[in-house]
């Protein structure tokens, strides 16, 4: 089957959002029947990319699921041009010296790691960027 369903849901840049975004991400999952795995995979990179754009982006927010055969796109847009940026860790040092943010800097190594591809665009009507990344499905959806 050859269809595509895009969904879409404006966010406020509030830490609330995060739980908002994946909430709404488990309504769509359950509604197209995604897989067990698919649908953890996707809470995981919808949490990811939401606290990127809340912690270093600029509203308006916004998070697009669309359901396409075979792949699910989870794409987070927000009004900040400046891409973001994916901390390697190098083995044997923190990722981070500052203690204060020890325990952040790993969201895109996760999106990167549960994504068959992800990337960053530049928004085209307005200031901004959408980074996005694709999951695939083991079945037509």
């Amino acid at each position: 089957m050859d269809r595509v369903v895009p969904h879409e849901l404006a966010l406020a840049a509030s830490a609330d959002s995060v739980s908002v975004a994946r909430r709404y991400f488990a309504s769509i999952a359950r509604e197209a029947g995604l897989p067990a795995l698919v649908r953890d995979s996707g809470a995981l990179v919808v949490s990811e990319l939401v606290t990127n754009a809340v912690l270093h982006g600029h509203e308006p927010i916004t998070l697009r699921v669309t359901t396409m055969p075979r792949t699910l796109r989870v794409a987070v847009s927000d009004g900040s041009a400046r891409p973001p940026v994916r901390r390697r860790r190098v083995p044997g040092r923190p990722l981070s010296v500052d203690a204060r943010s020890a325990d952040h800097g790993r969201g895109l190594a996760i999106v990167e790691g549960l994504a068959q591809q992800w990337g960053c665009e530049p928004a085209v009507q307005v200031p901004g960027k959408t980074v996005w990344c694709d999951l695939v499905v083991d079945r037509e959806l």
